[in-house]
């Protein structure tokens, strides 16, 4: 009798163990469930700062290009006037050429770089390839 009455207070022990074991992990999941809605709220928020962070990298390279081509043809102009004057002003032209590339070449990688986050986020469909046959 003793040995029934004990296999019967170890069979709800274990009962009650293993119902506490998966309270703790269903437990377990809604924190990692929460974790994870909060981490693809983050990415999502990121992504839409990037997003419209290079939107205006290109509204900018759109505007700089056609100031580096008006640059461009100042420069070529003044260069083949003769005069200190000219030449004092085909270099500060040239000055400010080279800091617009540099702002060019920002708003490139801004764009360039969300393309990368884009294409990483939204890869082609397998059945969409763009190889040539």
């Amino acid at each position: 009798m003793k040995k029934i009455i004990l296999s019967i207070i170890l069979v709800l022990m274990l009962s009650v163990s293993f119902a506490a074991s998966v309270e703790t992990l269903m437990d377990n999941v809604t924190d990692l469930e929460f974790q994870f809605e909060g981490l693809m709220a983050q990415d999502e928020a990121s992504y839409l700062a990037e997003r419209d962070r290079a939107a205006v990298a290109r509204e900018e390279l759109t505007q700089q290009r056609a100031i580096q081509t008006q640059l461009n043809s100042r420069i070529a102009s003044v260069r083949n006037m003769r005069g200190d004057q000219y030449k004092e002003l085909a270099a500060r032209y040239n000055e400010t050429l080279k800091e617009l590339q540099g702002q060019i070449r920002e708003n490139e990688k801004i764009v360039s770089d969300f393309a990368k986050l884009e294409a990483r986020r939204n890869p082609p469909a397998a059945g969409n390839s763009t190889r040539r046959k």
